[in-house]
């Protein structure tokens, strides 16, 4: 039964998937008179909870029992039975082009931030377990989506970054060097410095910052020789002046790189 709008009551739902997860389901508690997109991001989140290994409940519609879509607008009491299902439809694919509003909401940044950074612990132990595969063709992919997670900020991606250091402190040391160049034409090496510079602040997690010198320390040890002439190259007189005569780069370019020079 509909829950009178006047008054609030606590209502029973049961959540079902349809397609190829339609063995998924679960039951959410939700008050009456929340919206339906505050439903929708307790889906989202619970479906985390309970599904870890399954991909993260990004962009999805929900359905009522007799089979029409709900807008996030509405009112959960108005639209739903105590006790009664909502279908969930995964729409990824199609959000992959779908334009987020021009001046967007604080409730619109939030649900994009949740958004990414349920995909990022989603794919953050596969990326850093490819990237420091030698001889996969998806290590280079992999690398720059690793070297990135290392940039990633805010405590609730803290796990996320220290677990990629702990990829990199794996391979990286290792004598053969093989996941090595991969790690510097990522800008590896410059993100490690970034982490570890008074001035950027990127990160105050001292177990991160920790891990980032040991890091730092062991890559240098072990490839001082080969790291040495990238960082002479990189002193930005030195780089300024090679961007000026690099024949990849358009006049346009080169003029900036000049007029910066000097």
């Amino acid at each position: 039964t509909h829950c009178k709008l006047s008054e609030l009551c606590v209502m029973k739902l049961y959540v079902t998937f349809a397609g190829a997860e339609n063995e998924v389901r679960f039951v959410v508690l939700v008050d009456s008179t929340s919206t339906v997109g505050s439903l929708r991001r307790r889906i989202a989140a619970d479906f985390r909870s309970v599904f870890p290994g399954r991909p993260p409940l990004c962009f999805f519609r929900m359905a009522s029992a007799d089979g029409f879509f709900l807008t996030d607008a509405a009112t959960v009491g108005e639209v739903l039975d105590d006790g009664g299902t909502v279908t969930c439809h995964r729409a990824d694919a199609e959000a992959a082009g779908a334009p987020l509003p021009e001046e967007p909401g604080p409730e619109d940044v939030e649900s994009v931030l949740s958004v990414f950074r349920a995909q990022i612990t989603y794919v953050a132990r596969t990326a850093c377990h490819a990237a420091v595969k030698a001889g996969s063709e998806a290590a280079s992919e992999a690398m720059s989506v690793l070297v990135a997670m290392l940039l990633l900020g805010g405590q609730q991606l803290a796990d996320v970054r220290s677990e990629a250091l702990s990829a990199l402190q794996r391979s990286l040391p290792e004598e053969d060097g093989t996941a090595l160049p991969a790690f510097i034409a990522s800008g590896g090496l410059f993100v490690l410095l970034s982490l570890l510079s008074p001035s950027t602040k990127l990160d105050a997690n001292p177990e991160v910052l920790e891990g980032a010198a040991q890091l730092l320390e062991k890559i240098v040890s072990q490839h001082g020789k080969v790291l040495a002439p990238l960082l002479q190259d990189c002193h930005p007189s030195v780089l300024l002046q090679k961007l000026i005569m690099d024949s990849r780069c358009t006049p346009g370019t080169k003029q900036h790189a000049l007029a910066a020079r000097r």
